[in-house]
Order: C-alpha cells, then structure tokens, then sequence
C-alpha cells in the first residue's frame, strides 16, 4: 500500500487508516468541523480496492437517497482533493454526522466495526498539517514515524499501519 500526500487549501490535513484503507479528511476553519472523503468511506464499507467500482456505486446510492430526498445527499459538500495522479478533483465530502448517517446505509459488520472505529477511535480525532519548516516529504515521513511507533507499542492494534512510501508527485 503507499500513502501519497494530499495537499488542500485549507491548513490541517488528515489521513487515517481503517483496516488498511485509507480515509482522508481535511479541517475546516470556517465551520470548525472536519470533511472526511465519501469515496474513501464508501471503499471501505464496500471493501472495494477500485476507484471506478466505488465510484460508481456511490454514483448510484447518491441517486437513490435523492429520490428518497435524504438529507444526507444535501448535507454532502465538494472540495478539491490531490488524487494519485497528481491532479486536483473535486471530491464529495461528508462531516462527521453525515459519515455516521452514509455507514448507516450499508447494513454489515464492516459498517458496524467503521462506525466503532470512526465514533471511538483515536485515530478519528487526530491530524496534522506541515509545520513551518517542513517540506511534504517530511511530513509524510512523520506521519508513518507516528504510525510505527504507534504500532509498536501496541502488540494488540486491529489495524496495520506498515505501508511503502511512495514520493513520486511530491
């Protein structure tokens, strides 16, 4: 697995693991909340590892929870997210009750394990964002520092957090 480096307009940045997958959020000034990636929620209750399959399929229970006129759909909003390619997208992003709300529509035990996780985790709290004298490369070796570390002193983590650094786009 590698982890690339999103960079946003906005200051904090987040890049969590669930189960191996990443999820990906970013902070909010103006409202004071985090925006987590519908994608990356939707691949991990799918356990789907291609992007067009989950988008799809987020394509398609967007269109059914219109028609049912869920306030989820209205309360999802668009930011500009660093994809793999290096190219900036706009991605559909959903806040904390919305992410609930989105997990609650996949009856499973991947959902409910997710909701576990994203409700009592501390990695659903946590952030970073590249400090004064950092360069991306710094903070992405940061981050997997922390992750290791965090891994080791933890013989019992459900999570694994061994992944390849990949700097290309960097």
């Amino acid at each position: 697995m590698s982890i690339f480096v999103y960079l946003y307009s906005m200051s904090k940045v987040s890049i969590r693991f669930f189960n191996d997958r990443e999820v990906r959020a970013v902070w909010d000034e103006e409202y004071n909340k985090w925006w987590f990636s519908v994608l990356d929620i939707v691949a991990v209750l799918t356990n789907q590892d291609n992007y067009n399959k989950t988008r799809n399929y987020w394509k398609y229970l967007k269109s059914k929870l219109k028609k049912e006129d869920s306030e989820l759909v209205s309360a999802t909003t668009q930011l500009k997210l660093v994809a793999k390619d290096g190219k900036r997208y706009l991605s559909d992003m959903l806040d904390y009750n919305g992410i609930i709300a989105l997990a609650r529509q996949f009856p499973s035990k991947q959902a409910s394990r997710f909701i576990d996780w994203f409700t009592y985790s501390d990695e659903t709290v946590s952030y970073t964002h590249l400090r004064d004298h950092e360069t991306v490369l710094d903070l992405v070796c940061r981050l997997l520092l922390d992750k290791k570390n965090k891994y080791l002193s933890n013989e019992n983590v459900p999570y694994t957090y061994l992944c390849e650094l990949s700097t290309h786009n960097v």
